[in-house]
Formats: C-alpha cells, structure tokens, sequence
C-alpha cells in the first residue's frame, strides 16, 4: 500500500510542478528502474527527486541525479536509505542556495 501511495503522490505532486502528467510519469519509471534490485526504497528516491525540483533542477535532470547519487552512495557509502536521503538532502539544499551545480560534482 505504501508503494502505491508513494507513487501517487509522487505523480501528484510532480505534475502540478511540471504541468505533465507524461513527464512525472516517464520520471517515476526512471526512478522505480533504479531502485529495482537495491536497498533504496521507491519513497525515499522519489522524495530526493522531489527535492531536486524544487531546489531549482528540471525533472529529467533530477531523474538522472538520482540514479547518479545512488550509484556513489551505493558505492562509496553503506547503501542505506538513511545515507542516500542525507546526500541527496544535503546536495539539493546546497543547489537550492547556489553554492553549487550539479554538473560540478
């Protein structure tokens, strides 16, 4: 039930941010591609996009941070949903107030 609450609201909001409701549906499937066979839960990646919207990102380019980030996290990190939700906090906050791009990480 919570899986399908995440992705409801998840296109919920992501339409009313982008005016498409084909344009959150495309990112929801890229996200739930890259949650596929891992430890992040469909929630926790969707919130980190959501999070990237609104510090400023497109959605397709807050889909592919989020398949990034999770690969390094995954990778350089402990895999946890804890971890991965902490960088991707961390990450769309420092985006949000302009102290950094994404294409310099």
């Amino acid at each position: 039930m919570n899986r399908i609450d995440t992705m409801d609201q998840f296109t919920r909001v992501m339409t009313a941010m982008t005016g498409s409701a084909e344009e959150a549906d495309k990112a929801l499937g890229s996200i739930k591609d890259t949650v596929t066979g891992t430890a992040y839960g469909l929630d926790i990646a969707s919130k980190s996009a959501q999070k990237f919207v609104t510090s400023g990102m497109n959605l397709d380019e807050a889909t592919r941070q989020v398949k990034t980030w999770a690969d390094a996290v995954a990778f350089y990190g402990d895999g946890t949903n804890a971890t991965f939700e902490n960088v991707t906090d961390a990450l769309s906050q420092m985006v949000a107030k302009g102290k950094v791009e994404m294409d310099q990480l």
